[in-house]
């Protein structure tokens, strides 16, 4: 049997009967059109959330392309650096690479302070971290002292 010779299936996709359900069920259809709400704000959602993460990620590759080596900064840039007194902190995302806010100063203003420290911040995934272990001084690096909270 198709659908061409009986002809009842194509009744569903007919408005009035829609709204004739709607008037003879009223609390059916408000627990209908809530649960399609609810799916598609879920929906809608998981797309943003997803779209941010991905957008994260490729904006944080794209970072590390440009990024710079410690290495290669002391050997090619750090020596011709005038410096001028004072102290600077910057965060560090990782300990191999040149502070991207350091690289950009000095690409604006051409001088370094004298006094610097990379400050690199760890997200535990435990609820507490034990005195002794928020705080560490990890050691002097070629520029500065670097710091891990």
């Amino acid at each position: 049997m198709s659908i061409l010779q009986n002809t009842e299936a194509l009744k569903a996709l007919n408005p009035f009967y829609a709204l004739q359900f709607t008037l003879a069920h009223p609390v059916a259809t408000f627990v209908l059109l809530s649960a399609i709400f609810l799916a598609l704000k879920g929906g809608l959602i998981f797309i943003l959330l997803s779209t941010w993460k991905k957008g994260s990620e490729l904006v944080i590759e794209e970072r590390r392309k440009i990024n710079m080596t410690w290495r290669k900064f002391v050997s090619e840039i750090y020596p011709s650096i005038p410096p001028i007194p004072g102290t600077a902190i910057y965060l560090s995302s990782s300990a191999d690479l040149v502070p991207s806010r350091l690289f950009y100063n000095f690409k604006h203003y051409k001088v370094l302070h004298e006094q610097l420290i990379f400050l690199h911040v760890d997200n535990e995934e435990i609820p507490y971290v034990p005195e002794e272990e928020r705080l560490k001084v990890v050691g002097v690096v070629e520029l500065g002292t670097q710091v891990r909270l």
